[in-house]
C-alpha cells in the first residue's frame, strides 16, 4: 500500500485481532462485521423481535437522539436491560452503529463477506493437499482469473453508450464518462430519486461515508443548472482513470526484483499508451503522425538494447505489412498438361464375341452355339490357370515340407 496505512478495518469481532489493529493501526476506524454480530444476537437472546429491532438500530441512517431512543424502547421492549452481552454490546456502539460511523468511509461495506468471497475463489484453486509446486502453479492461476475479472470490467466501463434514463440528459452523460459503469448505475439512481423540495444543505454525509453525491447535492446540481459534475463529488477510486493514477506513482517504487519492477512499468506504460491511443486514432492525419512516432521510437530503443541489428535502422515500415503468399504449382498435372489433351474412355470388351460396346451378360450372340462354344473355352481357360495356381502352391509347401524334414534330421 506503498506506506499509507488504512482508514477503515472490519473484523468479526476478536479480541486478538482488535488489540492489533490499536496497536499497528492506531489511526484505523475498527468496525465490527454486521453479519456476525446478528449471529451472535440469535444465539444469545434467542428472541427474533429482538433480532430485527437490533437490524434497525444497527443499520439504520439516524440521529443520535434518535438511536438512544429507540435503544431503549428495544431494551424495554425485550427485556433484555441485564443481560450482560447487551450491555457489552452497548459500550461497543461506536464500532458497530451506523450513527456513529457515519462520516468514516467504508465504501458502502459492513460484513466481511469480501473477503470471503476471497477466500472461496482462492479456494477453487488452492487444495490443502498440494505440495509447494502445485500451490504456486494454482495461486498463479487464481491471481491471473481475478486480473482477467477485473480487465473485462474496466473494458466495459470505458467501452459502449448508456441508455439514458432520466430527464437530466447532460447530467446523466456527464456521470457516464467519469464514474465506473457500477458507481454510474448507483449515481444513476440519486438521479432518479432527485427531491423535488429545494434542500441545499446536506447533513446526511452520504459522500464522506460511501463516496458516491447523496440526492441532496443532486438536488443542489439541478437547481443550479449544472451540465457536468463537479471534480469534488468525483471520488478518484470510482472514477475510471483510478488505475491509471495508482500505476503511474507505482513506477517509482523500485524493488529488489528486476522482473516485478518491469511488469509494473509495463501495466503504467501500457494505460498510458491506451489514452493516448484513443485521441490519436480520432483523425487519420493524427494516427499516421503519431504511428510514425512510436514506430521510430521502438526501433531506436531495439537498437539501444540489442534487441534489432543496428544496419535494419533504415528499413522501412513497409517491410513487416503481411502481404499475399507466394503462389506455387501444385502436386500432379492437370488434364489441360497433357499433349493429347484428355485421354480417352476405355470402352468395355465382350468375352463371348470380342466386340466392344457391351458386357457377356448383354451379348446378342450368347445363345448361338459359338457364343456357347467361346463361353465354355474361355471357363475352361480360367480352370486351367486355376489348376495351375493350385498346383504352383502344392509344389511350395511339398519343398516346405522337405527342407522342415532336413532340419529335424540334422538337430537329432
Amino acid at each position: 500500500m506503498q506506506g499509507k496505512a488504512p482508514q477503515s478495518v472490519i473484523t468479526d469481532g476478536d479480541p486478538a485481532m482488535r488489540i492489533a489493529i490499536q496497536s499497528v493501526f492506531p489511526d484505523a476506524h475498527h468496525r465490527l462485521c454486521a453479519w456476525h454480530l446478528l449471529r451472535n444476537a440469535t444465539s444469545n437472546i434467542c428472541d427474533p423481535r429482538f433480532t430485527h429491532l437490533f437490524k434497525h438500530c444497527m443499520l439504520a441512517d439516524m440521529e443520535t437522539d434518535e438511536f438512544e431512543a429507540h435503544w431503549e424502547n428495544m431494551v424495554n421492549e425485550c427485556g433484555v436491560g441485564d443481560v450482560d452481552w447487551v450491555k457489552d454490546l452497548y459500550s461497543k456502539k461506536y464500532a458497530w452503529t451506523t450513527t456513529y460511523i457515519r462520516g468514516r468511509f467504508f465504501a458502502g461495506i459492513r460484513t466481511t463477506s469480501r473477503c470471503e468471497s476471497l477466500h472461496a475463489k482462492l479456494g477453487q484453486f488452492v487444495k490443502s493437499r498440494y505440495g509447494i509446486l502445485e500451490f504456486v502453479t494454482n495461486f498463479q492461476r487464481c491471481v491471473d482469473f481475478l486480473r482477467d475479472n477485473i480487465d473485462e470490467l474496466e473494458f466495459r466501463s470505458w467501452y459502449g453508450t448508456p441508455v439514458l434514463q432520466t430527464e437530466f440528459v447532460e447530467l446523466e452523460k456527464s456521470a457516464w464518462t467519469k464514474f465506473t459503469r457500477e458507481m454510474f448505475a448507483r449515481f444513476r439512481e440519486s438521479l432518479k430519486r432527485e427531491p423535488t423540495s429545494n434542500i441545499f444543505s446536506c447533513t446526511c454525509m452520504r459522500m464522506e461515508s460511501f463516496g458516491i453525491p447523496c440526492v441532496h447535492i443532486v438536488a443542489v446540481c439541478v437547481r443550479l443548472d449544472l451540465a457536468e459534475i463537479p471534480e469534488s463529488l468525483v471520488l478518484r477510486r470510482w472514477s475510471k482513470t483510478a488505475k491509471m493514477e495508482i500505476n503511474n506513482k507505482m513506477v517509482d517504487h523500485h524493488t529488489a526484483d528486476q522482473s516485478v519492477t518491469y511488469r509494473t512499468r509495463l501495466g503504467a506504460f501500457s494505460q498510458l499508451c491506451k489514452r493516448l491511443g484513443k485521441v490519436a486514432c480520432m483523425s487519420d492525419d493524427d494516427f499516421k503522425v503519431y504511428s510514425k512516432k512510436v514506430l521510430s521510437d521502438a526501433v531506436f530503443l531495439e537498437i539501444k538494447y540489442g534487441l534489432r541489428p543496428p544496419n535494419n535502422i533504415s528499413t522501412p515500415a513497409t517491410d513487416n505489412i503481411v502481404k499475399d503468399p507466394i503462389r506455387v504449382r501444385t502436386k500432379g498435372t492437370g488434364p489441360c498438361s497433357q499433349a493429347g489433351g484428355s485421354a480417352a474412355k476405355t470402352k468395355r470388351k465382350c468375352s463371348t464375341c470380342g466386340k466392344l460396346g457391351h458386357r457377356r451378360t448383354r451379348c446378342p450372340n450368347r445363345d448361338t452355339p459359338t457364343a456357347t462354344t467361346n463361353v465354355t473355352a474361355t471357363a475352361r481357360g480360367h480352370k486351367r490357370k486355376r489348376s495351375k495356381v493350385i498346383y504352383n502352391l502344392n509344389l511350395q509347401s511339398f519343398h516346405i515340407m522337405q527342407l522342415t524334414t532336413l532340419k529335424l534330421m540334422l538337430w537329432c
